[in-house]
C-alpha cells in the first residue's frame, strides 16, 4: 500500500471560460505542485468542487491527474457521493485508472445512524481489493455526519483497506480522540486543518491534505521538512505564516485560492456558479507577494 504521507494538496479543480474543466491547467498546476516537491495529490476533494462535477468529469479529472503525474508522486482521488452506489463506482474507477488509494467522506445532505454509515463504508470497501487503501474523510460542517471514534474503529477493525482518516473538522479534540482509539495500531491520521497542522503532527498525524497547499506549497513542504528534522521554534514560525495565510484566504475560500494561485501564474481563477470569480482583492494580492518574498 502506498499510504498517504507529508503535504498532499487536495487540488484545485481549473475551468476554462466555458466552465468546462481546463485539463491544461490542471497538469501545470500539477507541475508546479511537483516542483515544489509536494509528498502527493488529493483530487475531487472538498477545494476540487467536486459536488459541482459530473461523474464522467470526475473520472476523466482521475485519469488525467494519473497520467500526467506518471507514478512521479502519490495520487488519491476522492470518491465520496450521496448514494452509496455511486461512490462504490468512483473507488472502482479510480482503482481501474491507477491512482494508489482513495478517500471518502459520508454521504450527506441527510443525517444517517452509526450503522447507516457503517454499511455505507464497508460496501464501499469491499467493492475493491483488500490492498487498496482507504481513507476516510471526516468534515462534519460540509456533510452534516460525524464519523465518530467508534465507527472509525468498527470499520477499521472489519474492513482491512480502510487504513486512515482525513480530519478536517478543525477540532484538535477530535484527532486526538481518533489517534486514543487506535493507539498502538497501524492507523494514519491525516490533518486537514490547516491552522493546525504542527499541533496535529506533533500528536502524531501522518501529514496533511491542504487546501491553501495549492497555491503555497513551498510554505507547507519547509514545515513538513522542519517537523522532521526537530527543528520546532523554525516549525513555529512556518505554522505561523500559514495561519497568516489562511486568515487572509478565509480558510479556503474557493474564489480566493483560485485568485490567489492565478496571481502565482497558475490558472485564470475562474469558478463555476454560484461562486463568484474573484476580479482583484487587494489583501490577497499582499499575502501572495509577502508569501513568495520568503521563498
Amino acid at each position: 500500500m502506498k499510504h498517504l504521507e507529508g503535504i498532499n494538496p487536495a487540488i484545485l479543480t481549473l475551468f476554462n471560460e466555458d466552465y468546462s474543466i481546463d485539463y491544461g491547467g490542471t497538469k501545470a498546476l500539477l507541475d508546479f505542485l511537483m516542483d515544489a516537491k509536494v509528498d502527493g495529490v488529493y483530487v475531487c476533494g472538498t477545494t476540487g468542487e467536486f459536488p459541482f462535477l459530473n461523474l464522467e468529469e470526475r473520472k476523466k479529472l482521475a485519469e488525467t491527474v494519473v497520467k500526467h503525474i506518471n507514478g512521479k508522486i502519490t495520487v488519491y482521488i476522492h470518491v465520496g457521493s450521496i448514494t452509496t452506489g455511486e461512490a462504490a463506482g468512483l473507488a472502482k474507477h479510480a482503482y481501474a485508472c491507477g491512482a494508489d488509494g482513495i478517500g471518502v467522506l459520508p454521504p450527506y445532505y441527510y443525517s444517517y445512524s452509526e450503522d447507516e454509515l457503517f454499511e455505507h463504508f464497508s460496501k464501499i470497501a469491499n467493492s475493491l481489493p483488500q490492498d487498496f487503501p482507504i481513507y476516510l474523510y471526516n468534515i462534519p460542517q460540509r456533510s452534516g455526519n460525524r464519523i465518530d471514534p467508534s465507527l472509525f474503529v468498527r470499520l477499521g477493525e472489519s474492513c482491512p483497506n480502510i487504513v486512515g482518516i482525513k480530519d478536517s473538522s478543525g477540532s484538535l479534540t477530535t484527532v486526538m480522540e481518533y489517534l486514543l482509539a487506535f493507539r498502538n495500531k497501524e492507523i494514519a491520521i491525516i490533518e486537514g486543518a490547516d491552522e493546525q497542522l504542527l499541533s496535529g503532527l506533533s500528536a502524531g498525524c501522518k501529514g496533511s491534505v491542504s487546501g491553501n497547499a495549492n497555491v503555497f506549497p513551498e510554505l507547507f513542504v519547509k514545515l513538513w521538512s522542519e517537523f522532521k528534522e526537530d527543528k520546532l521554534k523554525e516549525a513555529r514560525n512556518t505554522q505561523l505564516d500559514i495561519v497568516k495565510i489562511s486568515q487572509i484566504l478565509k480558510y479556503g475560500n474557493i474564489p480566493l485560492l483560485k485568485y490567489a494561485l492565478k496571481l502565482r501564474g497558475i490558472g485564470n481563477g475562474i469558478c463555476r456558479e454560484a461562486f463568484r470569480t474573484v476580479l482583484n482583492e487587494g489583501t490577497v494580492e499582499e499575502i501572495v507577494e509577502w508569501a513568495k518574498a520568503g521563498f
